[in-house]
């Protein structure tokens, strides 16, 4: 029996794409990103028996790891050998979202896994299921106690790409979940009412509060830092200096958003910081959260975080009387033809938007 070696290994390097090797029994993969994987694989009348051993960040892999490696094969090998051998490899759910978790961590970034670490969490009905069991039927039910539908599909698309990775590390051989129509994305059209926001506006946090009153997105809040702030003789302007369009964005704060700023002495870092100052959100959900139990307090019903963004939105267009400058304020992707020739900076008109947009929210405030 062939067995791993040092220079089998040290060949093993990344290409544009992924690519597959077979060393009798030992199925080897290699990603672009230079992941090496390994698995058992071989098959007995007409039926494919695998079983995954691990997934290393590179080929860099000591003589302590090829050795197990090594044992796993001879182990394998021998098993196929019996009577009866195994048909297949008899993994629980909680194996995969485990692995799944550890693969991811060495690629994504941290609030990327802070957001998978939340929702499989909300999937641990799951754990303890084969997944050699699993049906389209079964996943539905462990599904139905999450309340919210958008999170619920949002797991379920989730669930989806764990199944797929998990049949490309020979996990499963094929996905159950394949079969299922896939999630349509529902439109929302959820705008906030004037008696809502006045309901909810003293629950808010002040990073809720600047989100309703700028319709910026939620992750640029976030990450939005002392050092993009410009505080001058003429008010506050923010420079993003990165966001999803990847184009410049300079918004004059109206003093409404501006008191929402923490107080702070140290202006280094993030500007919004978790419930009682001291930490950075880690993830959005820090966010979400509160602002979903105050709805669910206030009888607020299928309204979301982002919704405060549309809800923006929709006021400064009817303020203006231009879809043009709720766009710009938005920051929304343009045309080709419109990012290529209409360069101007649109600053005074967005600054006057939002000047507006908050005296309206300060207004229907004062008047309860």
């Amino acid at each position: 029996m062939k067995t791993l070696t040092r220079t089998i290994v040290s060949r093993l390097k990344p290409r544009k794409r992924r690519y597959d090797q077979y060393h009798n029994g030992l199925h080897i993969w290699v990603t672009p990103s230079g992941k090496v994987g390994f698995s058992l694989l071989t098959h007995r009348n007409n039926e494919r028996i695998s079983e995954p051993i691990g997934v290393f960040k590179d080929n860099k892999i000591d003589a302590d790891d090829i050795e197990a490696i090594n044992l796993r094969l001879a182990k394998f090998h021998l098993d196929l050998q019996s009577p009866n051998p195994r048909s297949s490899y008899k993994a629980s759910m909680g194996e995969v979202f485990d692995a799944f978790m550890a693969d991811k961590s060495m690629t994504c970034k941290p609030e990327t896994i802070a957001t998978y670490a939340s929702r499989i969490h909300v999937l641990k009905p799951l754990r303890p299921l084969q997944i050699k069991e699993l049906t389209k039927g079964c996943l539905l039910k462990n599904v139905q106690h999450i309340r919210s539908r958008s999170y619920r599909e949002a797991c379920l698309i989730m669930l989806r790409n764990i199944m797929n990775w998990a049949v490309q590390h020979d996990y499963i051989q094929s996905n159950p979940w394949s079969a299922m129509p896939k999630m349509t994305h529902r439109r929302r059209l959820r705008v906030l009412e004037r008696n809502e926001i006045v309901a909810i506006w003293p629950h808010l946090y002040p990073i809720h509060k600047f989100l309703l009153l700028t319709g910026q997105r939620l992750g640029e809040v976030r990450k939005m830092e002392w050092k993009d702030l410009y505080f001058d003789s003429d008010g506050v302007r923010w420079k993003q200096p990165d966001n999803k369009t990847s184009t410049p964005h300079i918004l004059g704060l109206p003093s409404l958003a501006v008191s929402q700023l923490p107080e702070s002495t140290d202006r280094t870092g993030v500007v919004f910081r978790g419930r009682y100052g001291d930490k950075p959100y880690t993830s959005n959900e820090g966010i979400r959260k509160p602002l979903h139990r105050a709805y669910l307090r206030l009888g607020i019903e299928n309204a979301t975080v982002h919704d405060l963004r549309r809800t923006a939105l929709t006021n400064i267009a009817d303020l203006m009387q231009s879809g043009e400058i709720a766009e710009r304020v938005a920051n929304h992707a343009l045309g080709d033809i419109a990012a290529r020739y209409n360069l101007y900076s649109y600053e005074e008109p967005k600054a006057e938007a939002l000047r507006r947009w908050a005296g309206r929210v300060q207004e229907w405030v004062d008047k309860e």
